[in-house]
Parts: structure tokens; C-alpha cells; sequence
């Protein structure tokens, strides 16, 4: 399993929201609101003697960008709706491997980021 198999699956799921999102190593600034996205591979390992048993495990950090000073409802609404897009267990095919979503989606503490009001979705996988 190679990394862009695994990137390439979950963020052409993540496309299907409909909503504006700023992929990494982008220098974008959409407009509000839109999804800024983070790949966070976790070291591999293999469990079996003889090897060829990788997994790889990591999250995908997904912040909804929304306007500051304002209610958080509507940012918590699309929150929800990109929480929906990955249940657990959700099992995505690549040419390689399959990915799984290994956990329910955490909507986390919302925060204020410079001029934008952020909430973060986090998307734990494995990939094998």
C-alpha cells in the first residue's frame, strides 16, 4: 500500500460534500466556509514472521473554515455532514489495498484561527 493510494481514496470521498476544500501543499484561500484537509500517517508495522503483512495506520484531519464572530451551528452542520461521509468501518478499495475507517468520526473542540472559526473532524484509518 502506497500513501497516495491511501490520500487519493479519502479525499475522493471527502470531494463528494460538495463543499470548497483546500487540499495540502495548496496556497489557497477559498471562500467561507471550506474544508482545509491533513494526512497524518502513523509508523507501519507488521505483525506476521515472515513479513508482507503491513498496515498502515494514520488520521485525516479535515477543518471546516467558517466565519468568525458568528454562530458556530452552521460550521458544526458541515462538520457533521463530512462526519457522515466516513462511518466506521467504511471500506474504501485502492488499486493495492483497501483503507478502512477504524473508528467513529471525532468532531473536536472548535477554536478561533486568525480570522476564521475552525472545527475539526478527525478520520482515524488503516490501510492494508
Amino acid at each position: 500500500m502506497i500513501q497516495s493510494e491511501i490520500t487519493t481514496a479519502l479525499g475522493q470521498r471527502l470531494a463528494t460534500s460538495g463543499y470548497t476544500i483546500a487540499w495540502e501543499n495548496n496556497d489557497a484561500s477559498p471562500a467561507l466556509p471550506y474544508l482545509q484537509v491533513e494526512f497524518v500517517p502513523v509508523a507501519p508495522n507488521d505483525q506476521t514472521i515472515a513479513g508482507g503483512g503491513a498496515v498502515y495506520p494514520g488520521y485525516m484531519m479535515v477543518y471546516v473554515n467558517s466565519d468568525r464572530d458568528a454562530f458556530a451551528t452552521p460550521a458544526l452542520a458541515i462538520a457533521e455532514a463530512v462526519a457522515a461521509l466516513f462511518p466506521y468501518a467504511l471500506t474504501l478499495t485502492t488499486a493495492s489495498g483497501k483503507v478502512v475507517v477504524t473508528a467513529p468520526p471525532r468532531i473536536m473542540q472548535a477554536y478561533r484561527d486568525g480570522a476564521n472559526w475552525r472545527t475539526p473532524v478527525r478520520v482515524d484509518y488503516r490501510a492494508a
